[in-house]
This record gives structure tokens, C-alpha cells and sequence, in this order.
């Protein structure tokens, strides 16, 4: 899942940009007490392709979104997930066999054909390559035809497999498969983390591992210097530190190295994965006793100093990448799934749609924790915003679970199915008149979903 922020599109506002809100850090108990003082609007979805059906697996249970991730390179935006089939949004609505990987260009959202990558389980995790290859990780053990243990290496204009990379995960003495959910290059290191505990490279024995990897990212090599320990359930989130010196882990695991205070949320070394002294490890969030322990980080992001966590139980928080003090408790309806900075914006994702649908994405000022208004009061959505990316014309995508825009730009008002993609634009759109596309304007016998 959320593969790695820094590596995608950077905008500096770019487009989309409002002006900066100050707020005040400290922590506040409620989310009344910090709600953005504009009222929600009801921005409209631009209409594109989608995807539809999903294989539901022991890893996937959590949700029943069927996009995890997103991540934009130029004017092609790829999609990972549980989704089995690619649906084009004109003509006869024709459904394209094209499970787990697909890509669609970001300026007229429509399917890209060529890029036709075959996986034989979901992938939960995109990032780039130093060397411009897309990484898609999850839980497949083959790809293109190929054995691939969780990780594979693709070209970004054919989808054919780049074998200069040969890393991957396995779980040798479980039942179930390996899983990898989240990956964050840096330079020329690849951090890998989810339910694993081998890793290998195109040669050597496979080296011990803990939930939590980093390779070589030009040739898939496992790191033996870094070797954090992850106890229990599944790591989720992974982001190093803008200055590179310290990794941030999230989950559900219930220690780190052994230490107690370390569940669902710790932060280690680069240089070797020991814990940082003096860091204030752990979730802030209120325990749930349904979750093992208490709850579960789902997603991670930097933005100079400060770390971005969300997760259950119903919530997100800004803290201090150095230290782990607490700078910001935002208390919200529904869990925080998905974190994503782009620029000088925070997007957090959630499943709010029946207790505060014009926050299924927030949107938040980066430098200052403070959220601006909500726009997806169009959306309709099942288990919510998984994923996020931000185009260069300043569109924003979101992927998930999302069923049906109650605004479609170009069309107006009504109900209009939406493919677990969908995207936002800023005033104006990617073109001011939407180019009407042959067909009718809905699946043939498409009903929405009942609310």
C-alpha cells in the first residue's frame, strides 16, 4: 500500500494551492474543537476509466476497496489493488481483463492500453526505481508469466518485467503468503515492509528478516547492515526522515527490537535499524480492543520535521520527526488510511462518507497541521480513500472505494458511476469543456448502490 510520497510528482501548491491557514500545534482533544472553519463543498469528479471487481484475500480483508495505491510519473497515473478488471468509461462500456495493475493517462483519464503488466495476486504498493522502472509489491507470486516473490521491477511504457531487479520476500514457515504493504526508495536504497520474514536477491541465501527490509534499488539486493525486529501482526507504513537519518515504521505489530512502547508506531536508524533514544515511540490514539493491539498505524509521510500518521482508531496526527512529540491530534469520523504529501499539502484518506462525507480526503497545510475546507461531498463510497496522487495539472486522484459522483463535471447533477477512481480538478479542469465521450453516459443497466 501508499508507496513512497517523495518519489512522486512534487508540487509547490502548484495549482491547487489556497492560502496558508496558521493554526495553532498543540494537541486538541476533538475534532469539533479543530473542524475547518469553511463549510464542505461539493467539488465535482471528472469522469475517467475505472476498474471494478476484486479477489478477496487473507491479506485484503481489512477493506473492500479495490485500489491501494497510486502513483504518477509524467501524464500516466499507475493503479495497484485487488481489482480484477478495467472498465472503459464510453461506448459499450466494454470490461478489460487487466487484474490488480492498470494504468490511465492523468490529462484525459482514459485506460492505457500498452501498459499490460500480469499478476496472479494483488499488489498493494507503487514506487519508482532510480532507474525509472515502476516497483509493485503485495502479495503475487508471479508476474508476467514469471515466479516473483511479492516485488517485481516494470517497465513504465511497456509493462514488461526489468529484470536488473531480482529482490523479493517470502514467508517460508506460514500457511499464508508473504505480503508486502508499503515501500519508500531513497536514493539508491529500497525500504520494504508488511508480513515477511525472508528476503533475497538474484544471488546468496536468503537473509533473516523481520517485517521490515531495505535493498539495493538498482539491483534488489537485501541490506544485512539494517535489521530492525517486528513482532507480532503486520507492518503497514514506512517513510525515512527528510534528512535520511531516521526510518519510521507503522502497523499493527506490538514491538520493535523487543522494546515495550513500541506498538503500531516506532522509529529506527538508518544506519542500522536500532531504536532512536529519547524518541517518543507508540500510537497516541485512543485503544480499541477489537484490534490486537488496540489499533493499527495504516499509513506514514514526511514533510521536512514533521511525520503524518494515520490510522484506527479515528484518526490522524502531526508530530515531530525528530522526537515523536505529539504536535497535532486530529480526532475524526472514520479511520485514517492513506497519508500523502505533495508539496506544501498533507492528503489524508478515509472511509467518512455516512458521518462527514466532505472528508473522505482532508487536505491539510504541510508547515502548519491546519486542515482547509472538505470537497468530496460529490462522492458516494464504500471503505473510502486508500490512495492518493496529484497530477501536473494539479488534479487530484483518489483510489479506493468510491461508487458514484452526484456532480460530474461537463454533465451536472444526478448519479454517475465512478470506477474506484476518481478524480478532482481545480477550477477549470484539466480542459474547460470536457470532450463528451460516445455512449450512454452510465453503464448500460448500471444502478448506484444503495447509500
Amino acid at each position: 500500500m501508499h508507496g513512497s510520497r517523495r518519489a512522486r510528482l512534487a508540487l509547490a501548491g502548484g495549482a491547487l494551492a489556497l492560502a496558508t491557514v496558521a493554526g495553532a500545534t498543540a494537541p486538541v482533544p476533538t475534532a469539533a474543537a479543530q473542524a475547518p472553519p469553511e463549510a464542505a463543498t461539493a467539488a465535482p469528479v471528472y469522469r475517467t476509466d475505472g476498474v471494478e471487481g476484486r479477489m478477496d484475500t487473507y491479506a485484503s480483508q481489512g477493506s473492500q476497496a479495490q485500489v491501494w495505491d497510486l502513483q504518477v510519473v509524467g501524464t500516466t497515473i499507475y493503479v495497484a489493488g485487488k481489482f480484477t478488471a478495467v472498465v472503459e468509461a464510453s461506448g459499450s462500456w466494454p470490461r478489460r481483463d487487466q487484474p490488480f495493475l492498470a494504468a490511465f493517462n492523468t490529462q484525459t483519464g482514459r485506460w492505457v492500453s500498452s501498459w499490460r503488466p500480469r499478476l496472479n495476486r494483488p499488489a498493494y504498493a507503487l514506487d519508482v526505481l532510480p532507474s525509472g522502472a515502476i516497483v509493485a509489491a503485495g502479495e503475487f507470486t508471479r508476474a508476467n508469466g514469471q515466479d516473483a516473490d511479492a516485488i517485481v521491477a516494470l517497465d513504465p511504457v511497456t509493462g514488461a518485467t526489468d529484470t536488473r531487479f531480482r529482490g523479493g520476500v517470502t514467508r517460508p514457515d506460514s500457511d499464508h503468503y508473504a505480503v508486502v504493504r508499503d515501500l519508500d526508495v531513497r536514493g539508491a536504497k529500497l525500504y520494504v515492509v508488511g508480513h515477511f520474514n525472508r528476503a533475497h536477491g538474484a544471488t546468496g541465501s536468503p537473509l533473516h528478516v523481520a517485517k521490515a527490509v531495505r535493498f539495493a534499488a538498482g539491483d534488489g539486493t537485501p541490506d544485512p547492515t539494517w535489521t530492525p525486529t517486528l513482532a507480532g501482526n503486520s507492518a503497514w507504513a514506512v517513510a525515512v526522515s527528510t534528512d535520511g537519518r531516521r526510518v519510521h515504521l507503522g502497523g499493527e505489530f506490538s514491538t520493535v527490537n523487543g522494546r515495550r512502547g513500541t506498538s503500531q508506531l516506532a522509529t529506527v536508524s538508518a544506519r542500522s535499524g536500532a531504536l532512536i533514544r529519547g524518541w517518543d515511540h507508540g500510537s497516541n490514539a485512543t485503544p480499541w480492543p477489537t484490534w490486537p493491539v488496540g489499533g493499527v498505524v495504516f499509513d506514514l509521510d514526511v514533510y521536512q520535521n514533521s511525520l503524518y500518521v494515520a490510522g484506527a482508531e479515528h484518526f490522524w496526527e502531526r508530530r515531530d520527526s525528530r522526537t515523536g512529540r505529539s504536535l497535532r491530534f486530529q480526532h475524526i469520523s472514520n479511520d485514517g488510511q492513506t497519508v500523502e504529501v505533495v508539496g506544501n499539502r498533507v492528503y489524508i484518506g478515509c472511509h467518512c462518507f455516512h458521518r462527514d462525507p466532505g472528508h473522505q480526503l482532508w487536505e491539510v497545510n504541510a508547515a502548519t497541521g491546519r486542515p482547509y475546507r472538505g470537497r468530496t461531498m460529490a462522492l458516494q463510497s464504500g471503505d473510502g480513500t486508500w490512495a492518493t496522487a496529484v497530477a501536473e495539472d494539479g488534479c487530484v486522484w483518489l483510489g479506493g472505494d468510491f461508487n458514484v459522483a452526484f456532480n460530474l463535471a461537463g454533465v451536472g447533477q444526478g448519479e454517475y458511476w465512478v470506477g474506484r477512481v476518481a478524480r478532482l480538478c481545480p477550477p477549470g479542469g484539466p480542459e474547460l469543456t470536457p470532450a463528451p465521450r460516445p455512449g450512454p453516459i452510465n453503464p448500460p443497466g448500471w444502478t448506484p448502490p444503495a447509500p
